[in-house]
């Protein structure tokens, strides 16, 4: 992770880092724990349970539960202080996304943390995406945004043939301003 999430984490927990307790949901195989560890006690949750196999070898989180977020979370009101899902929320339909929302909302003290690409059901090796979201959706919900990374698109199926000059090739791709977005939101 770089200076953004350094930023964000540094802005959103204001506490020593011992003192935080730190909701990792969708953690997966703990690819985040030793970022997220900097700044807390770290709990994970997933549905996977080989994923949270590999996640108790880190031995990076205090608790690990497999849980399904159709389900909520199974934890009691206000009991974390920042709750942090990256790279989950499309994995939602919309409906469940928002009540992911809620949930993280209803047991994060401080704040809730997300990111998410900001191009539709794109396809990955393992994974489809079941929704995009916007950054128009996150304000109207009353989260802060900030965009994340950079990506090049082809216009079209072709590539521009081979001996253009660079003008040529540029003009073939449309650079968007951010490959995803970070939203917060506190919930105090």
């Amino acid at each position: 992770m770089g200076l953004i999430e350094r930023h964000l984490f540094n802005k959103l927990l204001k506490k020593k880092p011992y003192e935080n307790m730190i909701l990792d949901i969708g953690c997966g195989n703990g690819q985040l724990s030793p970022f997220l560890r900097r700044y807390g006690l770290l709990i994970g949750c997933d549905i996977n349970i080989p994923l949270l196999t590999q996640a108790k070898r880190r031995k990076s989180y205090e608790n690990l539960i497999c849980c399904d977020l159709h389900l909520g979370l199974p934890l009691q009101n206000k009991s974390i202080d920042l709750g942090v899902a990256c790279e989950v929320i499309e994995d939602l339909k919309k409906t469940d996304g928002y009540k992911l929302l809620r949930e993280m909302e209803r047991v994060a003290r401080h704040a809730i943390l997300l990111s998410t690409p900001t191009h539709a059901k794109q396809t990955f090796t393992h994974r489809l995406h079941r929704s995009s979201w916007s950054a128009v959706e996150f304000k109207k919900l009353g989260f802060t945004i900030k965009g994340k990374g950079f990506k090049f698109y082809a216009l079209t199926d072709k590539m521009p043939p081979i001996g253009l000059s660079l003008i040529h090739v540029i003009s073939w791709f449309v650079l968007f301003f951010a490959d995803g977005l970070w939203a917060w939101k506190s919930t105090i």
